[in-house]
């Protein structure tokens, strides 16, 4: 089972131009098989959520990319975005309240991805016994391996992280524009029928990421 994981909206991310019509298209001529909402520090009613479960067969998860002091992190199982959740100690208290999961996404994107440096040559990262000691990884469920924004030698990095971490990795797309959903996802090699079951599946590390930009874009018509 594929999911889209990581992407952004016009309706709760001050950067994301995806549409509700946009994505519902998106949904229902692909193969995947669920979605995750992940605005920047803002999380989906239960309105809107439903509209996009009502107009699409697939499974619908609404999660939120918090902005914290350590980085931005993928969280599932958040019903609101809450007070102090900008510091990952109150983040991850609030999480385990609610029995949720947290992915750090792009761990090494402002490291290594020369996307994201600014016409600057990226400075690359520390020695790697320092990598690991990132403060960061004590408070993540998971690493967010492939994004749709990344690099190769970020991807492996990140997994290679997640290795010494003894973490599973994830993949999403952190589309901001339609034209960029489904080029990264996580699959799961077990069946995702609710949210809990989602969340289980990476906590146990039921979950891999894949780079569709080199192993071939979500299908254009659904397999059911």
């Amino acid at each position: 089972m594929r999911f889209e994981t990581h992407l952004h909206t016009a309706t709760g991310s001050h950067d994301g131009a995806i549409q509700l019509e946009e994505l519902v298209n998106w949904v229902n001529t692909s193969d995947i098989c669920g979605v995750c909402i992940t605005d920047h520090d803002y999380v989906w009613t239960r309105r809107d959520a439903q509209a996009l479960r009502d107009a699409t067969d697939v499974i619908v998860i609404c999660g939120v990319e918090v902005t914290t002091n350590l980085g931005h992190v993928l969280t599932y199982g958040l019903d609101a975005y809450l007070p102090g959740i900008h510091d990952i100690e109150v983040l991850r208290r609030y999480v385990d309240e609610v029995d949720g999961v947290m992915v750090l996404a792009h761990p090494f994107r402002s490291e290594i991805s020369p996307y994201y440096t600014y016409g600057h040559i990226p400075k690359g990262l520390p020695p790697w016994e320092e990598v690991v000691r990132r403060p960061v990884f004590q408070y993540v469920n998971a690493l967010e391996a492939c994004n749709g924004s990344g690099v190769p030698q970020e991807e492996n990095l990140v997994r290679q992280a997640a290795k010494d971490l003894g973490l599973p990795v994830t993949g999403g797309s952190d589309a901001h524009h339609a034209d960029k959903l489904g080029l990264c996802v996580t699959e799961f090699t077990v069946d995702i029928s609710s949210e809990r079951a989602y969340i289980e599946a990476i906590r146990e590390g039921h979950c891999n990421g894949v780079d569709l930009r080199l192993h071939g874009k979500v299908g254009e018509s659904r397999v059911d």
